[in-house]
């Protein structure tokens, strides 16, 4: 009985080494460069990615928020005339996003195009991601985006509304025209 156990012992060692072996050969046999010969040829792979900026089926309308001791009430009338942030002071808006399309489900970005104008300030999200992030204006050049949220889900003749606001350290324009959508 010792002696069948030494022997099955000693071949399942050998089987194993004999295994180890082989996949240290193969393993590291891909690691050394294969030229490539006039016969194999193929594409490089790539990836590109476009979106749709303002697209067709998506509209949005933006509503002014006034807060009350952390209560934030918003406008029953869309807001389309530019905003002051005043120097420290925070500014609050509701955009709804309304697929009106029949293009089926969408998931979507909010973009706020922004000019040269030298400031810094905070944007956060209320819902869905409740994200609160810092961004920097240039002093000089021309205009950027700056993603207030992005991943919204929007049915088919549905909204989705996102709830943001926007804190300056100095005084900043917000226009609620500047806003657009970005088909993910």
């Amino acid at each position: 009985m010792k002696k069948e156990k030494r022997t099955f012992r000693l071949i399942s060692q050998i089987i194993i080494l004999v295994l180890v072996v082989i996949m240290g050969i193969g393993t590291t046999s891909s690691w050394y460069n294969r030229t490539q010969n006039s016969s194999q040829t193929g594409a490089i792979l790539s990836y590109e990615q476009t979106g749709k900026v303002n697209g067709t089926g998506c509209t949005l309308q933006t509503f002014l928020g006034t807060n009350d001791n952390g209560v934030v009430d918003y406008s029953d009338t869309e807001q389309t005339e530019a905003v002051t942030v005043a120097a420290g002071s925070t500014v609050h808006f509701e955009t709804v996003v309304t697929n009106s399309g029949n293009n089926g489900a969408a998931s979507v970005s909010l973009y706020l195009k922004s000019s040269a104008q030298s400031y810094a300030a905070y944007i956060g999200v209320r819902e869905l991601e409740k994200t609160y992030k810092p961004f920097t204006g240039i002093s000089s050049g021309g205009n950027y985006y700056i993603c207030i949220e992005d991943n919204i889900p929007v049915e088919n003749d549905a909204s989705s509304s996102v709830y943001w606001f926007i804190k300056s350290d100095a005084a900043l324009t917000i226009d609620p025209n500047n806003l657009y959508v970005v088909y993910n």
